[in-house]
Parts: C-alpha cells; sequence; structure tokens
C-alpha cells in the first residue's frame, strides 16, 4: 500500500510538467528564428549626391579619403529609390540605364547627372517595360543593391544596381523634371526710353 501510495505521489507531482509540455505552440512563437529579408538603407540618391557634393569640395589632398568613404557607406547598401524609366536607354536587359535625378527634389543646384545602370535578366526586362507601357513618362519605385559605385574627383560617377526588384510604376508628375534641370527664367529687357529709342533709331 505504501508503494502504491508513493507512485501516485510522484506521478502528480509530475502533472504540471506533463501539462506544459502537451501545451500547443502558440502563434508566431517562432517568430524570433525565422530568416529576415535584407534591410534597405533608408537613404536616397539626394543623400548620394550631397556626400559626392561634399568630397569634391574637400581640398585636394582629402578628396580621395572622403570619396573612399562615400564608397564605403554605399557600396552594397540595398536602397529603395524611384528612378525614371527611358525606353532609349534600356533597350536591352543587358543595356539598361535609368535616369536618377528629379531637379525638382533640390533647392540646391544639382550638377550631379549620371545614370545608373540596372544589372537584370529578361525576365525584369519585360516586367518593367509592361508596367511602363500605360504611361507615357514612366516613374518606376525598384529596391536593388548598390553592387558597384565609381566616386572619384578624376572619373565621371557610376553607379550599377544588382538584385533589382519593381515595386511599381507611375506617370512623371508635372511638378518633377526628371534629368533636366527646370528652365530658368529669362530676364526681362526693359524697354528704352523714348529720348533713347529715338537715339537708337538715327
Amino acid at each position: 500500500m505504501n508503494d502504491l501510495r508513493r507512485t501516485a505521489l510522484a506521478l502528480f507531482g509530475m502533472l504540471p510538467l506533463l501539462v506544459s509540455c502537451s501545451k500547443p505552440e502558440q502563434p508566431g512563437a517562432a517568430a524570433s528564428t525565422a530568416p529576415r529579408g535584407p534591410s534597405i538603407d533608408s537613404r536616397n540618391q539626394y543623400a548620394l549626391i550631397d556626400d559626392l557634393d561634399e568630397a569634391l569640395a574637400a581640398p585636394a589632398g582629402e578628396q580621395a579619403r572622403r570619396y573612399g568613404e562615400v564608397k564605403s557607406a554605399w557600396l552594397g547598401r540595398r536602397v529603395r529609390w524611384e528612378v525614371r524609366y527611358v525606353p532609349a536607354l534600356c533597350a536591352r536587359a543587358d543595356s539598361c540605364f535609368v535616369v536618377a535625378v528629379d531637379y525638382s527634389q533640390s533647392k540646391k543646384r544639382i550638377i550631379q547627372g549620371w545614370l545608373p545602370r540596372f544589372e537584370i535578366d529578361a525576365a525584369m526586362h519585360e516586367k518593367i517595360q509592361k508596367d511602363c507601357a500605360p504611361h507615357l513618362a514612366c516613374v518606376i519605385d525598384v529596391e536593388a543593391k548598390i553592387t558597384r559605385l565609381v566616386a572619384s574627383a578624376d572619373l565621371p560617377t557610376a553607379v550599377t544596381f544588382g538584385e533589382v526588384s519593381l515595386i511599381g510604376a507611375r506617370d512623371e508628375k508635372s511638378t518633377e523634371s526628371w534629368g533636366r534641370a527646370p528652365a530658368e527664367p529669362v530676364a526681362q529687357v526693359k524697354p528704352l526710353p523714348n529720348a533713347a529709342l529715338a537715339l537708337h533709331k538715327r
């Protein structure tokens, strides 16, 4: 009888452990171990332009170091930018360039004019063409990784994007100025006074 009593007490003591082990796993319990996608750098192309301008404005003896810092800060980063798709610049998958700069986005005069290159396959090239087909002037929203960056005082700036994903496409807005600086107002010529006009006609 004592043996049976001790066995019953032992089983009773193990009951909470058995119950806890039999609980169903709560939804989301393993979420912390799920792999995450690459993080997106929140900086846009105008931040890169600012960095390049600052490097260019540095004293000659510091420019190489400053440009090196720009490359370190940007190369390999995954970004999400809006760029302008122009069919003539992206006629083939192996030769696809886009317009990076909307000049209306900056109050300062932008002197950078580089055209990023897309490293894409035929399927992505076809998707860009298809999504832009309804738009007369197409601005695309993309996520991509900066796989190559030429930043130097001696060479033109060049940017290459790999791992390109197309998020969306839209029409260019009337307030935007992709790839071209807004025209500066033409100075008005004041009419000559009557006396000066008469003298001019002689």
